[in-house]
């Protein structure tokens, strides 16, 4: 995902939760305040009715009180007597043909019983007073049989005595208790409700002033609708906010990506323009550059030394230019390296030329010594024309010998069964010469392929002269009484196993020796590996060559 994706989600989620955080406070607050004044209203007009029934309740009683009313005599017959025990006001509705409110008033003055009966048309006129009350709201009466005693605006032509109304407020209400809130009115639809009981002597009704919560809730559909416009034009806004910031913060960072994607493929000459705003993006602009001509100078620089131009400066930018510091060491060690290599080709002709001469020395020296005096022999004899046979006889003996002599330097130039029978034979050959001519005992192991073999010639005769270096060396300086040596071809490399039990020599000291550095040289030539340990009684020496080393 992008970064601008990533700053127009974030920003719009910011923007987002802010809108639906201040909406729900807004909206629960509006709510609160609104529930609130509703069931303060409907307590105002629960208490103005409730005191106006009251004050005619009263006015009547005192009027039965101070004057002379219905005997008891002219009281209908639907009533019974026994609803009229004693002096006080009593809910009749029960026996009301209609089922409308029937409260009846009893004063006992001795014998003489005196009733007043009040029907529901005052009350009522009270309770329908709509001033307040909007499309759905009500105020009507409940009896202790939780039956309805005012006639219903809902259900005007149906019985008030007819419409039951059982629940827990209503209960609680008629208990003696006063509440408000929200809950279900007789039609089974949710309302604001606020309720007290009105006692009177011995009558007790419970008075309610409901309206209907959807009513109620109108203007919070209507202010929702109005935040959900609100809330999506500010979102609209925002969108096209973020997506302006957004073309301003990430053009620059693309830009500056694909720069770093050209230096990164090695491009450092692609032309960088700074923007002018905002500053913090400029300065990046600014550090890219200096970025890009640092590594342009570290490139020409690294590149002047592939090119071996190690005379070449170099100034790092900072103390913290791992870089630089790093092409510096490794311009100062390919210079040193360098120096070495020249002094090690040097030495190496040096070497190179000295052991020639010392061959042509050696070479020279069994000429002289060997065959020269041998062919001085023959030249005598055949100048003086030589018949006896005696010395004739001596004479072929003289000439054999110089063949057989001829014979040895030759093979200890190169020994021509190398080719014939294989560098097993030949060493075999070679180090049983060894064991006829010296005190030491050497022992050796032939462990290559006596047929198929994969030991070329020029391999062969490299494995020959470094065996020859390795007992040569034992015997001039080793004072060793026996040599092992082991020669394996396995499948990809030839293995030497060479070991001596003479007093051994200091690697480190020796290593730039004549013979130790003919033998590494060697080895090195056929890509091969050396390992050398050496102490007093055993130096030993593990060679690996592989057998493709081109």
């Amino acid at each position: 995902m992008s970064i601008r994706t990533w700053i127009n989600i974030a920003i719009n989620s910011l923007v987002l939760m802010v809108i639906v955080v201040l909406t729900v406070v807004f909206y629960h607050q509006t709510a609160e305040t609104i529930q609130d004044r509703i069931l303060l209203q409907l307590n105002s007009i629960k208490q103005l009715k409730g005191i106006q029934i009251r004050e005619y309740l009263e006015e009547e009683w005192l009027t039965l009180k101070a004057e002379s009313a219905q005997s008891i005599d002219s009281i209908p017959d639907y009533i019974p007597l026994s609803a009229l025990p004693a002096t006080g006001a009593y809910d009749l509705s029960e026996y009301s043909p209609t089922g409308k409110l029937l409260i009846g008033m009893v004063k006992y003055d001795g014998d003489q019983k005196q009733v007043k009966l009040i029907d529901d048309q005052q009350i009522q006129h009270i309770l329908l007073e709509r001033t307040g009350m909007g499309e759905t709201g009500e105020t009507y009466l409940v009896g202790d049989d939780l039956r309805l005693r005012s006639r219903s605006r809902f259900f005007p032509d149906q019985s008030p005595f007819s419409i039951g109304f059982d629940k827990p407020r209503v209960r609680r209400g008629l208990s003696g208790e006063s509440g408000q809130g929200i809950g279900l009115d007789y039609r089974e639809v949710e309302v604001y409700t606020v309720y007290e009981p009105i006692e009177l002597e011995s009558l007790r009704l419970l008075i309610l002033s409901e309206i209907d919560v959807s009513e109620a809730h109108r203007p919070l559909i209507d202010l929702r609708y109005r935040l959900i416009s609100i809330a999506l034009v500010i979102l609209l806004i925002a969108a096209l906010i973020a997506h302006y910031l957004t073309s301003v913060l990430t053009q620059p960072l693309t830009d500056i990506r694909e720069h770093l994607q050209s230096m990164s493929i090695g491009q450092y000459d692609r032309s960088i323009r700074p923007v002018a705003h905002p500053l913090e993006i400029h300065e990046m602009y600014i550090a890219l550059i200096e970025l890009q001509t640092a590594l342009s100078g570290a490139v020409r620089f690294s590149t002047a030394i592939g090119d071996m131009h190690l005379d070449e400066e170099y100034t790092p930018n900072s103390s913290f230019d791992l870089l630089g510091e790093s092409l510096i060491n490794m311009r100062d060690q390919l210079a040193e390296y360098q120096r070495l290599d020249q002094l090690r080709a040097q030495s190496t002709k040096r070497l190179l030329i000295d052991r020639l001469e010392q061959e042509r020395r050696r070479l020279s020296r069994e000429l002289h010594d060997g065959v020269g005096p041998l062919l001085t022999s023959l030249k005598l004899y055949v100048q003086n024309h030589i018949k006896d046979p005696v010395h004739q006889s001596e004479m072929r003996s003289r000439l054999d010998e110089t063949i057989s002599e001829i014979r040895r330097m030759s093979y200890a130039l190169l020994p021509p069964s190398i080719q014939d029978f294989g560098i097993g034979a030949t060493l075999s050959s070679y180090i049983d010469g060894i064991n006829r001519t010296s005190d030491i005992e050497v022992h050796f192991e032939d462990l290559t392929h006596k047929s198929n073999s994969q030991i070329d010639i020029t391999l062969a005769v490299n494995i020959y002269r470094i065996v020859q270096e390795l007992i040569n060396n034992t015997l001039k300086y080793a004072q060793a009484t026996s040599i092992h040596c082991t020669l394996s071809e396995l499948d990809d490399f030839v293995s030497l196993y060479y070991i001596d039990d003479g007093r051994g020599f200091d690697i480190v000291a020796t290593r730039t020796g004549a013979g130790l550095t003919n033998i590494r040289e060697r080895v090195d030539i056929f890509n091969g590996t050396i390992q050398i340990e050496s102490k007093k009684g055993q130096t030993l020496f593990e060679i690996e060559i592989p057998l493709s080393y081109e």
